[in-house]
């Protein structure tokens, strides 16, 4: 699997670096984000933590594809879920018995 940036942006408000890599995938199927967040990670020399990947668009009948990629200077902040609804503090708190 081989990457070529396509487009490098930094993004100083956010600290973090914005990437189009065009991947080639000889001889397989489609890589995994993890796959390419390993190797993206040893060829930036950067922790794999560090290392999002948004998407893997693969072309059609091709061993190759254009990923989006983020790397953070720090830890990236957590993704909040869609669904779920915290409690607020007053209700999770346990009702004192009568």
């Amino acid at each position: 699997m081989d990457f070529k940036v396509i487009e490098q942006k930094e993004n100083q408000l956010l600290k973090r670096k914005d990437l189009v890599l065009d991947v080639d995938f000889q001889g397989g199927a489609t890589p995994s984000k993890l796959m390419i967040q390993g190797k993206l990670a040893e060829q930036m020399k950067v922790n794999p933590e560090l290392v999002e990947i948004s998407r893997i668009i693969s072309s059609a009948g091709e061993p190759k594809g254009v990923a989006v990629v983020k790397i953070w200077e720090t830890k990236p902040p957590e993704k909040k879920k869609k669904g779920t609804q915290q409690a607020p503090a007053q209700q999770a708190e346990a009702k004192p018995a009568a």
